[in-house]
């Protein structure tokens, strides 16, 4: 996140309000990874890859990036 300027802030934007891109998948240890995109205002759209942990009931963010790749 600090490499790519993108504040916690930010990240919780992303993953309240933005919109899960492609097909979610289920890796080999049993949990859901998807992609969330949100514009964020007055900057760019934005992505968190993430990781549903059923098991533990957590979210994981796997990373967060610039979905214009600037």
């Amino acid at each position: 996140m600090v490499l790519r300027d993108i504040t916690a802030t930010e990240l919780y934007r992303i993953l309240r309000f933005g919109e899960v891109v492609g097909i979610p998948t289920l890796n080999k240890h049993g949990d859901w990874k998807c992609k969330i995109v949100f514009r964020l205002r007055g900057r760019r759209t934005a992505g968190a890859v993430v990781a549903l942990d059923g098991r533990k009931g957590l979210v994981v963010v796997i990373t967060v990036e610039w979905e214009d790749g600037k």
